[in-house]
C-alpha cells in the first residue's frame, strides 16, 4: 500500500509556467477578478487573432462566406 507521503511528486513544467502566469496576472490585477476580466477582454479585443472559435462559431463564419 501507498501512503500519500510515498507518493513522488512530478512538477509538469507547462503546469508551472501557466500557474505562474495566472498568478503574475492576478497580482498585476491587485487580485481583483473584476480588474482581471477587464484586462483579459481589452486583450481579447486588441489581439483576436490570439482567440480559438467554438465549433459554433466556425459554422457561422462559415455560413457568412
Amino acid at each position: 500500500m501507498t501512503t500519500h507521503s510515498q507518493t513522488p511528486i512530478v512538477v509538469d513544467p507547462i503546469v508551472a509556467e501557466v500557474r505562474k502566469a495566472r498568478d503574475e496576472m492576478a497580482r498585476e490585477a491587485n487580485y481583483d477578478l473584476h480588474t482581471l476580466c477587464e484586462r483579459l477582454r481589452a486583450e481579447e479585443r486588441e489581439h483576436p487573432e490570439r482567440l480559438v472559435a467554438t465549433p459554433a462559431q466556425r459554422r457561422a463564419q462559415e455560413g457568412e462566406r
